[in-house]
Formats: C-alpha cells, sequence, structure tokens
C-alpha cells in the first residue's frame, strides 16, 4: 500500500510516514484499499501496489521491525557493507569464492552474474547451498529463497536455518543478495526496497535477476529445470508471489510468507499459463494479512491448488511461527511441501 505525505510518496504496509515519523493506519483503511480482491475474487483492476517496509531479518539472525526515516538509511548501509565484507571474505577463506561458470561444489558458494535487462547489464551476486550429493546424485531439485527489505543472504541462511537443511532435503537452494534502493513503478516511489515486485520485465532488474540464476541453475547440469520452485518472506515473498504468476511455465511451486499479490491483480493471476500451487503463510496480526487472504482468493478462483496457513498470535516479523515452534522447522517443512509436489 502506498500513502501519500507531503511532496512526496513513502511505501508501507498500513502505515503513513514522513520524513521523521510513522505512525500505524487503521485496518479499516487497509481493508477499503482491497476491497477488489476480497469481495470479487478476480480484480480486473489493479489496485496501488503493496509490499513490505524496510526491515526484516537482520544480518545476525533476529529482526528488524519496520523502522522509521532514519532506521531506513542505517538499514541500507549495513545491508551493504555486510553482504560485500561477508561475501569476499568467506569465499577467500574456504576456497571456493565465486564461480561462474561450470558444475555445482557441495557446501556454499558465491555466484556473480551480469543481468541484463532494458538494455543494461548490471552485476548481482547469489548464495548457492548444494547438498553433499550433488556431485553424485542424478539432477537435483533447487528453491530460490528471496530475504526481505534490509536483509542479507548471510542473515537469511542464519535465521532460516538453511545450510543444515539443505542435504536433509536433497536440494540446492539459492540465496540471492537483494539491493537496496529506490524503485519507481509509475506515479509510486518506494524508497529501501530491496526487491521490484512491481514494474514489467523490461524495466525490472529483480525479474531479470531471477530469471538469470534459473538459467544459471540449469546450465551447471546438476540442477533439473522442472524442479526449481521459488520461497520468500515479506519483500522477498512479494517477488516469490510475482515471479511464480508471471514465470509459471518454468517454476513448479511457490512458498509465500508474510505477503501476497504485490499487485493485487486478479486477471494476471487468471491469466497464468500453468497452475501452480502456491503455500502461503501469514501471522494473523500482520497488517499483511488480508493481502495475503485476497491473493488467496485470486488463487483459488484462477484454479490454482493453495494452502494458507494463519498462525494465531503472529505479527509480520519475526517470521510467523506459532508459540513453540521452531523457525528452522517450520521452514524446513515448508521446503519439504514444495520438494513433494509432482
Amino acid at each position: 500500500m502506498v500513502q501519500k505525505g507531503r511532496g512526496q510518496r513513502r511505501f508501507c504496509y498500513g502505515f503513513t510516514m514522513n520524513a521523521r515519523s510513522c505512525a500505524l493506519c487503521s485496518v479499516a483503511v487497509v481493508t477499503a484499499l482491497l476491497v477488489v480482491g476480497v469481495a470479487c475474487p478476480v480484480a480486473v483492476s489493479a489496485p496501488a501496489p503493496v509490499g513490505e517496509p524496510d526491515g526484516g531479518f537482520s544480518d545476525g539472525g533476529g529482526f528488524v521491525l519496520p523502522g522509521e526515516g532514519e532506521g531506513e538509511g542505517e538499514g541500507e548501509g549495513e545491508g551493504e557493507g555486510e553482504g560485500e565484507g561477508e561475501g569476499e571474505g568467506e569465499g577467500e577463506g574456504e576456497g571456493e569464492g565465486e564461480a561462474d561458470t561450470g558444475s555445482l561444489n557441495a557446501g556454499r558458494t558465491t555466484f556473480a552474474v551480469d543481468v541484463s535487462f532494458g538494455g543494461a547489464t548490471v552485476a548481482r551476486s547469489m548464495e548457492v547451498l548444494a547438498p553433499a550429493a550433488v556431485d553424485r546424485a542424478p539432477l537435483l531439485p533447487a528453491i530460490i529463497a528471496l530475504h526481505g527489505n534490509g536483509d542479507t543472504p548471510t542473515g537469511f541462511i542464519a535465521a532460516l536455518g538453511l545450510q543444515p537443511s539443505v542435504d536433509a532435503l536433497g536440494a540446492v537452494v539459492v540465496v540471492p543478495a537483494g539491493k537496496n534502493r529506490t524503485v519507481n513503478f509509475g506515479a509510486f516511489n518506494f524508497s529501501g526496497i530491496d526487491w521490484d515486485a512491481y514494474n514489467e520485465p523490461a524495466q525490472n532488474e529483480d525479474l531479470a535477476f531471477v530469471d538469470t540464476i534459473v538459467a544459471r541453475l540449469v546450465a551447471t547440469g546438476d540442477v533439473d529445470p522442472d524442479r526449481i520452485h521459488v520461497f520468500g518472506y515479506s519483500q522477498g515473498g512479494f517477488l516469490s508471489f510475482r515471479y511464480a504468476v508471471d514465470r509459471s511455465p518454468s517454476i513448479k511451486s511457490a512458498v509465500v510468507v508474510a505477503a501476497g499479490d504485490p499487485l493485487n491483480d486478479g486477471a494476471r493471476i487468471l491469466a497464468t499459463v500453468r497452475k501452480i500451487p502456491f503455500f502461503l503463510r501469514v501471522g494473523q496480526n500482520d497488517d499483511f494479512a488480508s493481502i495475503t487472504t485476497a491473493a488467496r482468493n485470486n488463487l483459488v478462483t484462477s484454479g490454482h491448488p493453495v494452502t494458507l496457513v494463519e498462525v494465531p498470535g503472529a505479527g509480520h516479523a519475526p517470521f510467523p511461527i506459532a508459540a513453540g515452534e521452531s523457525t528452522a522447522v517450520i521452514v524446513r517443512a515448508l521446503l519439504q511441501q514444495q520438494l513433494a509436489v509432482q
């Protein structure tokens, strides 16, 4: 949802923001903006786009709640600095470093890729976690896991327990690095955004980035092109949803956590080429809960198999789990659901 401030537009979910303050909107305002998607599951006109505020998982494995104006600047700086430093340090120390060609190696490797879109080429990076079986197994499934705003691959891997899950799952897990910046979409200017879940492919660096990841995985000769899945939390969840809708012929399933359809566009969902399964999860106290429900309604109407879990007592951050549950256990169960899709 986008709220208009004095002389500017700031991006949030249920928050009105000016340069220095952030006040929670009423749930009624959020519901009113989503009435098309909720009351009529197939929304033929796209309302204002929605997405995650600054924040998400912090690099230390904790969580960064939606911040104020000053917090946005700090989050952006930390994300860039820590991501670059850790990636280079681990690559040199482990002897793996960046790998641009050839098959995958067991363990964790940093890959650098060139992404071409709209006549431009940009450098992006991703962390690839491959199981020990990659050296001897037939083609493996792969899951592309997208973090929230202000996070890093290192923080996301640690917070979700992805590294130890790889061998247990027998799958390749790819965690791309988001790029925190201002995203312009029509009349809207979104600041502090790691993933562009809004613009069309010709103007969308992140859709092109995920396209490049899929192509790179297939080119290794280790990944089954028919078993590539997407998984995303918060802003990463919005891109996961968008990518699965737009690229349904090349994606096996999608997990969307604490997010929904960034465009709230039922007609776009209805036009999907392949009706892939979606696994949705959201906290009942998350201001995105109505957005997730609207997405579920549109998916069901469009013929997609959908599982929606609403977690009692959970909000947007940290990752929505019930009392006594483990984030790593829940995440592994979600990934197992994806890998079981036939």
